[in-house]
């Protein structure tokens, strides 16, 4: 017995039959908040601290520590920029973890 298959008048191949989706392990990601753009401001001013103590010769005696300089402005920065009201929750991690075998 043949099927007939549907045509639509734009394309001459018949539709293909949607096959079952399986359900998502890992959850959606998170859409980007205030806290992620506080991040940005934070780590604008340590980058720009960071590359200019590497690059730049005046500062050259300390330019192997640039790194870290440029880390610890970023945490003090963002310290200071952050959201104090935000309450963090616990999140079960089993649905995102990988099954052994």
């Amino acid at each position: 017995m043949k099927r007939a298959c549907r045509l639509t008048p734009t394309s001459s191949r018949p539709s293909p039959t949607p096959r079952a989706r399986r359900p998502s392990t890992t959850p959606p990601s998170p859409k980007p908040g205030p806290t992620t753009a506080r991040a940005i401001w934070a780590f604008i001013p340590s980058a720009a601290i960071a590359v200019t103590l590497a690059l730049a010769p005046a500062f050259s005696t300390i330019a192997g520590f640039s790194w870290f300089v440029g880390a610890i402005t970023g945490a003090v920065l963002y310290s200071l920029i952050r959201d104090r009201n935000v309450q963090g929750h616990d999140v079960d991690g089993e649905t995102i973890a990988v099954r052994a075998s």
